[in-house]
């Protein structure tokens, strides 16, 4: 029953048209064009194959041809190895090509009698017109002076040991079409579970036994892309094996994957359940023992199988995840929360399923990555994840049965993720150069700890100007010295061009350039001018000039001595003084801003041209 094997092997035949360029023509040579075929010959072995010989190694010696009715028998010569028809004459226009077949003359050119034929090309409606890409009959078309080629594919057959293979078939163009033969059994436990209305095996001749012969499909991928699909249905599994077939092509690494399915017990009905994978190269063999077909078993009842497959004789699919999502609010601080539908085909229960969130760059998923320690149903979103996109993810785990499901994502992403609602004392992050500031409340006002460092540096002898660009004096023309005590802007500049008090200017989206009135809350809140200074001021001599009087920074402001520009462009007081700028003009050449001295607790109210350069800080809306 289970002793044979097929193979059929490829060749490509080229249809030529071809013509004389001759200056002088007679009339019949106006009238008809050259034609002739070019045969590239198939390759021999194959998967499973016992025999070491395919159709083409005998001698192809002529062709037959069916030509709009009429039979041409064309000789065949070899060029390079490489078997080539004659030419033959057809008028110019549209013919049809209706049978092709090559053939051998056993080296008896005088006696048909024994002529063999090798291979053929199948017509449309066939078996195997499937295989080939252009099945008979063939319309093409002759033209003059011109010479065409006209691809042919032609099936060349070959038996096996499966005496009873029943086709009379042919091969294809640089593909060999391959069969494997396979044979199951399912090794049940319980009877009953089989004999139930509606199951497939209740026709079996010798009705339902511990060892059943099964009833399955395998499905072919070529390159993980599904080709065909071949179950035995028909005679329930009984009597001979599943033919699978596939096509290999010629000078192309072809990787095979033939998946079974096993039609068994699934909870109260039957269905199709995938149990193996065999995978090999072009012309590999799949493991099998001496009779030619692979047999498997699902169980233990027959352990001369070729695959033997654990199976209980019922199967327990494993639970599934569905309709996965999340929701929340997508602002750093706030949560997410996954959700998914569970499901088991056995109603077995959810036991402690596992969660987890992934983040990746944009929508489509770009350097998606695992959040680490995130594995829990719902996820608090991290300053990390600002900008982000942000998934969920569950795998779905049952108490009993089949234990573990598949992981499954949701198919889209929640995002970006936007900055938190702030809260005085967080830092704040200015989303045009990514620099961060901490922030500190005093009294009922949120103030930066840190003097503005945004901008573009330029020298201190060249003007700030109106330009677009947020341009900034480092002391000493050192960007080192921003990095510690930020820039120097002068008043335009910190503007951006207003003049309205209270403007956004040079500070981040959601702060603004304080007013002379805020600084005046400011210093009030702290006791007034005579003290303010020594409370907003940094303690000790890192940033300050001894002796730092009354320094003691009890209000967390950490004012720096950052020093000034003259309306020359040079730098002074580095460490001597702090000079702040208000967003509040006394008249257009001046503007009101506040002062801190190294020497005194006192802070001072001054106003000052706009082009002197003094240090920056923001205040929140």
């Amino acid at each position: 029953m289970k002793n044979f094997c097929s193979i059929f092997m490829a060749l490509a035949v080229l249809f030529f048209i071809t013509s004389c360029n001759k200056k002088e023509l007679n009339e019949q040579s106006q009238a008809t064009q050259g034609v002739n075929f070019s045969i590239a010959p198939g390759k021999t072995g194959g998967l499973k194959s016992t025999v070491s010989t395919d159709c083409f190694s005998q001698t192809e010696n002529y062709v037959k041809a069916t030509i709009d009715g009429k039979i041409y028998a064309i000789g065949v010569f070899y060029i390079g190895g490489s078997p080539h028809t004659n030419t033959i004459q057809l008028s110019t226009g549209v013919h049809t090509l209706q049978e092709f077949t090559i053939w051998s003359d056993q080296q008896t050119p005088n006696d048909s009698t024994d002529d063999v034929m090798l291979a053929a090309a199948p017509h449309s409606g066939s078996t195997y017109a499937p295989y080939v890409a252009s099945p008979l009959n063939i319309a093409f078309n002759v033209v003059a002076f011109e010479k065409t080629q006209i691809p042919i594919e032609a099936l060349c057959y070959q038996p096996g040991n499966y005496t009873d293979f029943g086709f009379i078939f042919f091969q294809v163009e640089e593909v060999t079409l391959r069969e494997q033969p396979f044979f199951g059994d399912i090794c049940i436990q319980s009877i009953a579970d089989y004999s139930i209305p509606g199951s497939p095996y209740l026709g079996q001749s010798n009705g339902i036994q511990p060892d059943l012969p099964a009833i399955f499909r395998i499905d072919v991928y070529r390159n993980h892309i599904l080709m065909n699909s071949f179950n035995n249905e028909a005679w329930k599994g009984e009597g001979q094996p599943l033919k699978v077939l596939y096509a290999d092509r010629k000078g192309i690494a072809d990787t095979f994957e033939l998946k079974l399915y096993v039609n068994v017990r699934q909870g109260a009905g039957f269905n199709y359940v995938y149990f193996y994978t065999w995978t090999f190269s072009d012309a590999q063999l799949i493991p099998h023992g001496t009779n030619g077909v692979v047999d498997f078993a699902l169980g233990s009842c027959f352990p001369e199988a070729d695959v033997i497959i654990p199976f209980s004789g019922v199967y327990n699919a494993a639970p599934v995840a569905g309709n996965v999502a999340q929701s929340g609010n997508t602002q750093v601080g706030q949560s997410l929360t996954g959700s998914y539908t569970y499901s088991d085909a056995e109603g077995d229960l959810q036991g402690t399923s596992a969660y987890k969130w992934y983040r990746a760059d944009d929508a489509t998923g770009t350097n998606e990555s695992v959040i680490s320690g995130a594995s829990a149903v719902t996820y608090t979103l991290q300053p990390v994840d600002l900008n982000k996109y942000i998934r969920f993810a569950v795998i779905p785990v049952a108490l009993t049965g089949t234990l573990q499901g598949i992981e499954v994502k949701a198919p889209a992403y929640t995002g970006p993720v936007l900055p938190g609602a702030f809260a005085c004392g967080s830092p704040v992050t200015d989303t045009r150069d990514g620099k961060t500031y901490n922030t500190v409340q005093i009294g009922t006002q949120c103030w930066t700890k840190e003097n503005l460092n945004i901008g573009i540096r330029i020298d201190g002898s060249q003007g700030q100007t109106n330009n677009g660009v947020i341009e900034k004096y480092c002391f000493d023309n050192l960007e080192s010295n921003c990095d510690l005590y930020g820039g120097l802007y002068q008043w335009d500049e910190v503007m951006q061009g207003s003049t309205t008090p209270g403007v956004q200017g040079i500070c981040p989206s959601g702060w603004h350039v304080p007013t002379d009135g805020e600084f005046t809350t400011l210093t009030a809140f702290l006791g007034g001018d005579a003290v303010a200074g020594g409370k907003l001021k940094e303690a000790g001599s890192a940033h300050w000039a001894a002796p730092n009087t009354g320094g003691t920074n009890s209000s967390g402001f950490t004012a720096l001595g950052a020093g000034n520009t003259d309306l020359n462009g040079n730098f002074y007081n580095l460490t001597n003084y702090a000079y702040f700028w208000s967003s509040s003009e006394q008249n257009p050449g001046s503007a009101f801003d506040r002062d801190i001295i190294y020497n005194t607790e006192e802070v001072s109210r001054y106003n000052y041209e706009k082009s002197y350069a003094w240090a920056v800080r923001c205040v929140k809306d």
